[in-house]
């Protein structure tokens, strides 16, 4: 009798991530013109057009700065080298993304044995947080793709759990590398430095631990590959002429926000209606017009995505579970606390950035794989009781086609006035003529003009 090549469940998830690859690549050709997309686009049109090495990266708004270091621009110029489209740095943006998705939902069947893993991979590849922002040509998108390297690190090399997946060499290289990876992407990676000082403490000082200087030659050698980008910065502009910072500004008022930011960063592992719908309010009313039966579908996911944050919420208080193997309690307890610092650690963040305006949910993207990971663990609590799974396997599976319904809808709309129909034929211009400029100026370009910049910049 012949062996199979690959089991029902393989079969399964082959073909949902084969349908989601292509589902996505459609989605991010799709998403309507965003004034922030074009700004990083502008960073690699620049790079690829003029050569010029690209010392700084995306815009800091509010502090009329930027972010030191390469990364982004060599990201999202590199593609055009390989070809010359305007599409190529969207596709290869999805091609990252996806595969960082694919090692999340990977790591995580290895981990939920409850959850079935069909769900584990659709959810994680189609959830609505990861389709609308980590399609995108943005910054916090390529958040969402490094942070998710930094918690399967962070994760496997501190030892949370009995029986490691990856190597302790593999775990502690990919901390060090995706932690200079973010701070050359968002200034949010600050809310990940206690969790490095965190690692360098068990390295070092733990007692119950021998020093390891393995692991932390390892993350050495993480941050030096991808921070070796930031060094011609530094030596250029010196470490204390980067511009950073203008970004803290201290507002104790912003303590108010805590329990609706608590939500809102559950609300990540949901379906957020209100972010996912990415429409202004006459457009949206337009969408609804158009599409009217779509509405019955918006409905019954945003109910949903409130059950979801509800759960997640009252996971926490949950007794623990008699039903599960034996570390399962202590394993939960840990992601808990884990998630908790995250969450903290955004909260002091929010209190000193330098940011006016309320809560905006794509703004701390660096914490979508705690949110998620935590959320996973409260499924899993949630199919140990009794006559739970025939429920959850149906609920999941209506919201999940649902999803891809109203996403299916959202991206027929969004296609007249998409990033490239709009913007496609001065891509094409600029590409051909080697100047950046043609497709507009980079907003960091006109302070430069006004006098108004820090720096020199890019």
């Amino acid at each position: 009798m012949k062996a199979k090549l690959i089991g029902k469940n393989e079969f399964i998830i082959i073909l949902i991530c084969l349908f989601v690859f292509f589902f996505r690549q459609y989605t991010s050709l799709s998403f309507h013109n965003e004034f922030d997309d074009k700004q990083i686009y502008l960073l690699g049109l620049k790079f690829f057009t003029s050569g010029a090495w690209p010392y700084f990266g995306p815009d800091v708004v509010w502090s009329k700065s930027q972010i030191p270091g390469a990364l982004i621009p060599l990201l999202t110029g590199a593609p055009l080298f390989i070809w010359m489209h305007p599409a190529a740095p969207i596709v290869f943006m999805n091609i990252m993304a996806f595969a960082a998705l694919l090692f999340f939902a990977w790591y995580s069947s290895k981990r939920f044995a409850l959850l079935p893993p069909w769900f584990i991979y659709a959810w994680i590849l189609l959830s609505p947080f990861s389709l609308k922002m980590a399609t995108r040509l943005y910054n916090p998108g390529h958040v969402i793709i490094f942070s998710i390297f930094f918690l399967i690190g962070f994760i496997e090399n501190m030892g949370f759990y009995k029986q490691n997946i990856l190597p302790k060499k593999v775990s502690a290289f990919l901390i060090g590398a995706s932690f200079l990876a973010l701070v050359q992407t968002h200034h949010s990676v600050i809310m990940l430095l206690p969790f490095v000082l965190f690692c360098l403490f068990r390295w070092f000082l733990a007692k119950e631990r021998k020093i390891d200087l393995t692991s932390f030659g390892f993350f050495c050698m993480g941050a030096l590959v991808l921070g070796s980008l930031l060094i011609p910065t530094i030596i250029k502009y010196g470490p204390f002429g980067l511009g950073t910072a203008g970004n803290f500004n201290f507002e104790f008022i912003r303590a108010r926000e805590f329990f609706p930011f608590f939500f809102k960063v559950l609300a990540y592992a949901s379906h957020d209606m209100p972010y996912v719908i990415k429409l202004n309010a006459p457009e949206r009313a337009d969408f609804f017009l158009v599409y009217k039966n779509i509405r019955f579908l918006t409905i019954f996911l945003t109910i949903s995505s409130w059950l979801m944050t509800a759960w997640m919420f009252l996971a926490f208080f949950v007794k623990k579970s008699k039903h599960a193997h034996p570390n399962w309690n202590h394993d939960f307890k840990t992601i808990k606390i884990i998630f908790l610092c995250i969450f903290l650690s955004l909260f002091i963040a929010r209190l000193f950035a330098n940011v006016p305006y309320p809560i905006r949910v794509y703004a701390f993207s660096i914490v979508f794989p705690f949110a998620f990971y935590y959320s996973l663990y409260s499924y899993e609590r949630l199919l140990q009781f009794k006559g739970t799974k025939t429920f959850f396997s149906i609920f999941f599976l209506m919201v999940i086609l649902a999803s891809v319904v109203h996403s299916s809808f959202e991206n027929i709309y969004n296609r007249k006035t998409s990033f490239l129909a709009e913007e496609g034929e001065k891509i094409e211009q600029a590409l051909t003529e080697k100047d950046s400029s043609i497709l507009g100026l980079r907003r960091y370009e006109i302070l430069i003009q006004k006098g108004e910049a820090i720096h020199p910049g890019y």
